[in-house]
């Protein structure tokens, strides 16, 4: 269950995607600093939220479209709204979503074994490769024809 608060607390509350924890600091907001501007906006009333269901924390994309509410609201100016996509955070469950998210990105790089790899061919003092040195880097060579030779 722990794992379960932690992992909300890097989730946005209105949208719930991630907040990057290595972009500029100060991007994440707590909702609590724009508590009328999600019920003017998104009808999201944070005083009735579970530590346990719900993120209390805002991305600073959202933080800057409340300022911007703040901003216009103050100016008399109320057209600014712009409700978009609200997440639904649900209790934590078995099959919970928030718990169970694979890990996106780019996958990690593929160690070579020694097996794997292509020795490097060696010389001999006349400066020549052998016919076996030769053939083994006509069969590793994807590129190669059948009666091409890859000279190093």
């Amino acid at each position: 269950m722990t794992d379960h608060v932690n992992r909300l607390q890097r989730l946005c509350r209105i949208d719930g995607q991630t907040i990057k924890q290595h972009s500029a600091p100060g991007s994440k907001y707590s909702a609590s600093l724009f508590m009328y501007e999600l019920k003017a906006i998104h009808g999201i009333d944070i005083s009735t939220d579970v530590e346990c269901v719900h993120p209390k924390y805002i991305c600073n994309k959202h933080a800057r479209d409340m300022y911007r509410f703040r901003d216009a609201f103050d100016n008399h100016d109320h057209d600014v709204a712009k409700p978009g996509y609200i997440h639904q955070f649900i209790p934590h469950s078995d099959e919970c979503m928030i718990c169970h998210v694979e890990s996106r990105g780019r996958k990690k790089k593929r160690k070579i074994s020694t097996s794997d790899a292509i020795s490097m061919p060696t010389v001999n003092e006349t400066g020549q490769e052998s016919a076996s040195q030769k053939q083994q880097l006509i069969s590793h060579n994807p590129n190669s024809q059948q009666n091409t030779i890859m000279h190093v």
